[in-house]
């Protein structure tokens, strides 16, 4: 399903002090005028890929049939790197080929992709430092018109995937790793809910031993917790307080949850990706 007026949602490192933001939706604008753009978030770590990745993945399905994302964290901005457009569930996904697209891939059977090839769909002249600009904008406003990216694409069956997102079961329970830190400092987890059983009773993080709660709340101001979060990925979180800063924990530090409280975790693994 196509709407009649699209939103286009945009993703990126950019944050907001500059005018680069501003100056994408100009691009998109200009081509577009009747597209309803969306800030998903443009406060992705600096070149965070994984991080772009996760927020991507978790966030799409909560936008209507016919939105078009474009997601430019790109630490590869200039260089030969294929641009990418994605379809998935009646959305599209247009975004460098450089991993930020896995989890979109892997969780999603069937999908489609195509390499963008025909360059007088960018602006000209194209800047190296500049794609979301000259490239991945004009690419993501002539989706919003209606164009079918293999009018200006042709199909890929090899895109980038950066798959780092499997946990490690044990008999014990289960390790994984931080992959997101969010602006309230809680540390979000790989570890799906699924993974999770009504033993496991507490997490392992930087030596610390955190209790599983419901809510934040369920335990006293300053105190560690870890919850489901929104996600339905573990997070570790302080009530009142920020995680990271307390922990000084930060992308891919480790974490375990344990089935039994009061005894280390440790045992034989099976990869589940």
């Amino acid at each position: 399903m196509r709407l009649h007026h699209p939103v286009l949602a945009l993703l990126t490192d950019f944050g907001l002090d500059d005018p680069y933001v501003g100056i994408v939706k100009g691009v998109i604008l200009s081509i577009n005028p009747r597209a309803r753009i969306v800030d998903l978030s443009h406060g992705i770590a600096p070149q965070d890929i994984s991080g772009g990745a996760f927020v991507l993945a978790s966030s799409f399905q909560y936008f209507p049939e016919g939105t078009v994302f474009m997601a430019v964290v790109d630490p590869g901005v200039g260089t030969d790197r294929r641009v990418l457009v994605l379809r998935r569930d009646s959305r599209f996904f247009v975004a460098p080929d450089n991993g930020i697209l896995s989890w979109l891939i892997r969780d999603a059977e069937p999908h489609s992709c195509w390499e963008v090839v025909d360059r007088t769909v960018f602006r000209t002249p194209v800047s190296n430092t500049f794609h979301a600009r000259d490239i991945f904008a004009p690419v993501a406003a002539r989706l919003s018109l209606g164009h079918h990216p293999g009018s200006f694409g042709r199909p890929v069956a090899d895109p980038v995937l950066n798959l780092r997102t499997g946990v490690q079961v044990y008999d014990w329970g289960v390790c994984g790793r931080v992959i997101y830190v969010d602006r309230f400092g809680n540390l979000v987890t790989n570890i799906h809910e699924s993974h999770l059983s009504s033993e496991q009773a507490v997490v392992e993080i930087m030596g610390h031993r955190v209790p599983m709660t419901k809510t934040y709340a369920d335990v006293s101001p300053g105190s560690l917790a870890a919850l489901v979060g929104s996600s339905d990925y573990l997070e570790i979180s302080v009530n009142m307080g920020n995680a990271s800063r307390v922990l000084g924990a930060g992308v891919s530090t480790p974490v375990k949850v344990c089935k039994k409280p009061g005894k280390s975790c440790g045992g034989p693994a099976k990869e589940d990706a």
